[in-house]
C-alpha cells in the first residue's frame, strides 16, 4: 500500500500526539505510551480479530522463544469463574510490567477464554 507524503505525515503526528511515537531531529521512535481499547469500543472486535490473524500467520514461522497454547477443556461454571479471575489477575501483573519496559520489541499477547456452546 503507498501512502502520500502527506497521509504519512497526518499518520505520524497523530502518533507523536497520542505518545506511540516520538520524534527528535527528523528521526521518528517507539514512544511510552500504553493504550488500551475498551470494551465498549465498536472497534474492538476488529483490533481482536486483527491481532488474532497476525498470531495465526506467525504459527508457521514461530520461533522456540514464543509461545502458543491452545487448550479446549471441559470445566465446571464454577471453575471457569475461578480461571477467569486468575486470567484477569495475571493480566493487570503482565501489563504492570509492560508499562514498565522499555520499548525494544513489539509483541502481543491474546487470550481467549470462552463457552463454545457445542
Amino acid at each position: 500500500m503507498e501512502l502520500s507524503r502527506s497521509q504519512a505525515e497526518s499518520i505520524l503526528n497523530f502518533l507523536v500526539q497520542t505518545g506511540l511515537c516520538k520524534e527528535g531531529n527528523g528521526v521518528f521512535g517507539i514512544g511510552d505510551a500504553h493504550l488500551h481499547l475498551p470494551n465498549e469500543s465498536p472497534l474492538v472486535v476488529k483490533h481482536h480479530t486483527n491481532w488474532r490473524m497476525k498470531s495465526i500467520q506467525k504459527m508457521d514461522n514461530r520461533e522456540n522463544v514464543e509461545l502458543f497454547f491452545t487448550a479446549p477443556m471441559s470445566i465446571s461454571e464454577k471453575d471457569f469463574a475461578v480461571i477467569r479471575e486468575k486470567l484477569t489477575a495475571s493480566i493487570k501483573e503482565i501489563v504492570g510490567v509492560a508499562k514498565d519496559s522499555p520499548a525494544e520489541e513489539v509483541v502481543c499477547l491474546n487470550i481467549d477464554f470462552f463457552k463454545t456452546n457445542f
